[in-house]
């Protein structure tokens, strides 16, 4: 504790208002960030975690359930954190979900800090106090530290051990390395996609010659692979090898290409527009390139490029599959950081004004895009239905054609169910004149109210309630102009 303590107060005073507004970032975005990225995070780990404990759930609509492909070590820890809360008399959904966002959103600061300062006492001023700023206050990061799912849980655990084990690695006893095999397994478990981060820590204890290590490795991951297997038999009750079905499934028999394919510069522009922000991340990704030649035997870069180029040769590419590593790259360039930043007084002018351009309309745009991700949570309906839970309890409201709690494709979202309101939903606009008497409250979204727009002021409905006013106006210029609005802003009536 002293050493940690040390490594947070210790540092300059520009170091320690660094971390103390990150942290506040942080925490904001904690308890703004409702809902989830991608439904994967809802149904696959939420809905599981119901159907578990014999809770009204949605798991009729995941086939991933019927095909046993998903290791359960996550709904696991999600049943458990829900049982707590419940023992602890938290029984609104929405509040647990925001108690585990910020337990989840902290861990990941602290640890992701903690690796940078360790990374940063080797380095120059300048180079430490960019590589926080950076860690901090990139746009999509501390958004990204919120979300309770297997990408970001594996890369908690996985980058930990690792972090662990390259600072110690030469004193470790058996004992300890087990533990390290026992945390990879967990980490693969969470994320069968990290085996490809496994494989680059393989290459670096086989290119520093810890051969001792591979045998006790080896037994604390099958020790894992029991565990973890033993953990889903007791889920499906029955024996299954979670990762063999879910490589058959999606590779084998291709079932994940039938949710798109791209080529393998799709991820190259991931991290474009990730690593950083455009246009300087062009200039930060070719000094991210030189880092990482110059440094091949480092843990994170052998990591790092496994984990790139395994996810390249997969067809089916999404962008959160890069979620994992975003973190580590400054981390992996943090020695250049300063080379980067002397071209803001690069003896040639046309270089200097052309980084000083790039440099300050990407802090402009990533400073905006931070806000934003702060203040506006990006799932928008599942928000709705928590502004709504507030301000409606005990009250019916009727919603054109879905519901706050239903995907566009009709889904539900059975866990927030549990709720104090009362939602009916009627099947076409037109039938609201139908209704007797005419409801008082009515929640629609935008895309399914805009061409009944007059049709709800003639019937004296006014808007109360948005999910966002701002984006429902921007919704209103949009639909004017005649172009594509953004789905899924939410709006709740009153008659």
């Amino acid at each position: 504790m002293q050493k940690l303590y040390r490594l947070f107060i210790g540092q300059s005073l520009a170091v320690q208002i660094v971390l103390l507004l990150g942290f506040l970032v942080q925490l904001i975005t904690c308890f703004t960030a409702v809902g989830f990225f991608h439904p994967d995070q809802h149904y696959q780990i939420i809905e599981f975690s119901s159907y578990q404990l014999q809770l009204p759930n949605a798991t009729n609509h995941i086939w991933e359930l019927q095909a046993h492909i998903r290791s359960t070590i996550q709904v696991y820890m999600f049943s458990g954190f829900t049982s707590i809360c419940k023992f602890l008399f938290i029984t609104d959904v929405f509040t647990q979900t925001t108690i585990l966002r910020v337990i989840n959103g902290t861990t990941h600061w602290w640890l992701f800090n903690i690796i940078a300062l360790v990374i940063a006492q080797k380095q120059d001023k300048k180079s430490a106090l960019v590589l926080l700023i950076i860690i901090n206050f990139s746009w999509i990061f501390p958004y990204t530290r919120t979300l309770f799912n297997s990408e970001m849980l594996s890369s908690f655990v996985f980058f930990g051990t690792v972090f662990w084990y390259s600072q110690r690695y030469l004193l470790l006893n058996n004992f300890k390395l087990i533990l390290v095999g026992i945390l990879l397994a967990i980490a693969f478990y969470i994320r069968f996609q990290f085996a490809f981060g496994i494989i680059g820590f393989g290459f670096f204890v086989l290119l520093h010659k810890q051969f001792k290590h591979i045998v006790p490795l080896l037994l604390g991951f099958f020790i894992g692979v029991l565990a973890n297997t033993a953990a889903d038999f007791l889920f499906y009750k029955q024996w299954v090898c979670t990762p063999y079905l879910y490589f058959t499934a999606n590779i084998t028999q291709g079932k994940a290409s039938e949710f798109g394919e791209e080529n393998f510069t799709y991820y190259i522009t991931v991290l474009l527009a990730t690593f950083t922000i455009l246009p300087i991340s062009l200039v930060v990704s070719w000094h991210w390139l030189k880092a990482s030649l110059s440094n091949l035997k480092n843990i994170f870069v052998l990591i790092v490029v496994c984990f790139l180029v395994g996810h390249m040769l997969v067809a089916h590419k999404e962008e959160r599959f890069m979620f994992p590593i975003l973190q580590l790259l400054p981390l992996i360039m943090a020695s250049r950081w300063s080379s980067l930043l002397a071209n803001y007084h690069h003896p040639k002018k046309i270089i200097q004004y052309c980084f000083r351009v790039m440099l300050w309309l990407s802090i402009g745009l990533n400073t905006l895009l931070l806000i934003l991700f702060m203040f506006i949570p990006y799932a928008q309906t599942l928000h709705f239905a928590s502004l709504l839970n507030k301000a409606y309890t005990q009250k019916e409201i009727v919603c054109l054609q879905r519901t706050p709690l239903e995907t566009e494709s009709l889904a539900p979202y059975t866990f927030y169910e549990n709720n104090k309101v009362t939602y009916k939903k009627i099947v076409t606009n037109d039938s609201l004149l139908l209704q007797k008497p005419i409801p008082t409250l009515v929640a629609t979204t935008f895309n399914q109210a805009k061409d009944n727009l007059n049709m709800l002021d003639s019937l004296g409905y006014k808007p109360i309630l948005y999910s966002n006013k701002t984006l429902w106006e921007l919704n209103l210029f949009l639909h004017k102009k005649k172009a594509n609005t953004i789905n899924d802003i939410w709006v709740l009536y009153k008659r």
